[in-house]
């Protein structure tokens, strides 16, 4: 907080013209960094919301409005439990808990969801909500990938251990020893 004060505190120095540019500019910093988180928020490929802790809807994302096939808009300022079937948002915002990698079935689709309390001084401000997968076989065809390589690795596991294994013998050593000192004995 004194860190926050030396900054005022400097600000207040200055002359007017110079503050107003100055504040202009943190404004615009400021303005930059919310658009680029937005962009970020937008981006989340298989969708994602915000709650309050009251669980009312606060930001949601374009590709979570696509496959809800609403206008995000209609979404924000309304209580999750009223618009998003068989949500726990509102439980791990009073729980305090996150809730992640667990079912959720939202439009007679079984999906894979995450949701994320938000604390702030130990308080939960908000709950983050994610699709993490839209249809379950995603996750059966990953977990199907995971076994191949799996057994590819113990495979290959198997391969080295016999590759490190002593391809001579002590009398293989010795025998060729003898040949090599007849050889030289007959020149």
């Amino acid at each position: 907080m004194k860190q926050n004060n030396r900054r005022y505190d400097s600000l207040n120095s200055l002359p007017q013209e110079q503050l107003i540019e100055e504040l202009q500019k943190r404004v615009q910093h400021l303005s930059d960094q919310l658009e680029m988180a937005n962009l970020v928020f937008d981006h989340i490929q298989n969708g994602a919301l915000v709650t309050d802790s009251k669980g009312i809807i606060t930001t949601f994302n374009r590709p979570y409005s696509e496959f809800m096939e609403v206008d995000a808009k209609e979404f924000i300022g309304r209580y999750v439990g009223d618009v998003i079937d068989n949500t726990r948002m509102h439980i791990a915002a009073k729980t305090g808990e996150p809730e992640i990698m667990v079912t959720q079935r939202i439009k007679g689709k079984d999906l894979i969801v995450q949701r994320i309390p938000i604390k702030k001084d130990g308080k939960v401000i908000a709950v983050f909500g994610q699709i993490m997968f839209k249809d379950l076989e995603d996750v059966h065809y990953l977990a199907k990938n995971l076994e191949l390589m799996k057994s590819k690795v113990k495979l290959y596991e198997k391969e080295l251990i016999e590759l490190r294994k002593t391809r001579y013998s002590l009398s293989s050593i010795r025998g060729t020893r003898s040949l090599s000192l007849n050889a030289l004995q007959s020149r």
